[in-house]
């Protein structure tokens, strides 16, 4: 969604932000605060701030025109990544999705999929659907429609559970698994927030206080959302929130709205990121690095609960043939290796021994490394490790399929496994949704 010019760089978007921030928070309506939230209060403000500095911020860097999701379709190049924004509408009485794709079983409750680029959202509007937090901006009210939508964080500040519902809606009935969620928060605070104003505690703020209060925890969302996933699941669920240290000598709580302290934020987090959150981050990278392969099953010998083997393919969903592929093949990958696990041992995968690994070979019982996989099919050079292994404990054990990733002492499994036979097989039945 970031621009495609010479200033698209990190230290660009970094300034953009600093910006549009000193505009939107540097003052308030009234221009003190005692008065804009006794005009709030008396229903003259919606909001502690104008929308007004952050809408000019938007349409300055991303442009008036720029849609959030349709240019694929002028570019005719639909992406592969499916996108959604959570958001509110009706005054924060509906939960709300803006997505790039759709949901295969006709599910459009709550859920707005735009294939008009004249009425798709355009970039900076969808920032303002999602920056009107209550009582700090006011809802974004689109021309087209005529809808107003407030911030995500009245639906789910934290979108854990929002991406494990989606997942369902995709793929119903477990057609694929869960390879990795991956929840990225905005900072935990050791300085606790303080209440909000006495005033607003009652009357017709009260409601939307309390509901924007508990979305506001999110990390007693993402807890939650760990608890009621299957146990089978849950070494899956991974999440990062860097420590953000307290403001000032006296240790204050950084509100959504100090723009002032944004040097100081991002000493925090590079100071987490550097040293607490390093090993973290490096272990998420390698999972998300395996899971760029996968599995292609043998159409003529079909995974299932009586099958002695198990055959097909490893693929790679990079570009065949590019540049990142013979990166990842070159520097990253070293092996590919195979085991049957029990139960117990899915979410200790990078416990067992060496000697419960098989090292995987080709159909002819070959070993070498990933940078010579390459077949050629029409003209196109293509990553592929065609194999067939026997199933050592068929039924209800799990298959393990895994690479080895320069310099990282463990395998890390591919995407779709651990993955019993059975399960492996009923994925098969229809498309192989990668």
């Amino acid at each position: 969604m970031v621009p495609r010019t010479p200033e698209n760089t990190f230290e660009a978007m970094v300034n953009f932000f600093q910006e549009a921030a000193k505009k939107t928070f540097e003052h308030s309506r009234a221009g003190f605060d005692i008065g804009t939230k006794a005009l709030m209060l008396l229903g003259r403000y919606e909001s502690k701030y104008s929308s007004e500095p952050l809408k000019s911020a938007l349409i300055d860097f991303f442009g008036d025109k720029t849609s959030l999701f349709a240019p694929a379709r002028s570019r005719n190049i639909q992406s592969t990544t499916r996108v959604a924004v959570t958001t509110a509408r009706d005054e924060g009485g509906t939960e709300y999705l803006i997505a790039n794709y759709n949901r295969p079983q006709g599910k459009w409750s709550r859920f707005e999929r735009e294939d008009d680029d004249n009425k798709d959202m355009k970039i900076w509007e969808a920032a303002l659907a999602t920056s009107a937090a209550p009582f700090y901006l006011p809802p974004f009210r689109r021309d087209h429609g005529g809808a107003d939508f407030v911030d995500g964080a009245v639906y789910a500040n934290c979108p854990a559970k929002v991406a494990m519902e989606e997942k369902e809606n995709l793929w119903p009935d477990e057609a694929t698994s869960l390879d990795i969620l991956l929840s990225l928060g905005t900072g935990n605070q050791i300085k606790k927030k303080p209440r909000i104003m006495k005033a607003f505690r009652y009357g017709a703020f009260k409601p939307l206080l309390k509901m924007f209060e508990r979305q506001m925890d999110t990390e007693g969302n993402w807890d939650k959302v760990v608890r009621t996933t299957p146990a089978i699941a849950r070494s899956r669920l991974l999440r990062l929130n860097p420590d953000i240290k307290a403001k000032g000598e006296l240790g204050e709580y950084v509100d959504i709205d100090d723009e002032k302290e944004i040097e100081h934020l991002f000493r925090s987090v590079s100071g987490w990121t550097d040293n607490v959150g390093l090993t973290s981050i490096q272990e998420i990278s390698n999972v998300l690095i395996a899971n760029l392969f996968f599995l292609e099953p043998d159409p003529e010998n079909l995974p299932g609960e009586t099958a002695t083997t198990l055959s097909g393919d490893i693929r790679c969903r990079l570009q065949h043939d590019s540049k990142a592929l013979h990166m990842l093949l070159a520097t990253k990958a070293s092996a590919f290796w195979y085991t049957t696990i029990n139960r117990t041992e899915v979410a200790r995968l990078e416990n067992l021994s060496d000697n419960r690994w098989r090292l995987l070979r080709t159909r002819i019982g070959i070993t070498t490394e990933p940078t010579k996989m390459i077949i050629e099919e029409e003209g196109i050079k293509k990553f592929r490790l065609s194999f067939e292994v026997p199933c050592v404990q068929p039924g209800a054990a799990y298959q393990v399929l895994a690479v080895q990733l320069a310099e990282v002492p463990v395998k890390i499994a591919i995407s779709g496994f651990p993955a019993t036979l059975v399960e492996l097989g009923e994925r098969s039945k229809g498309q192989w949704l990668q």
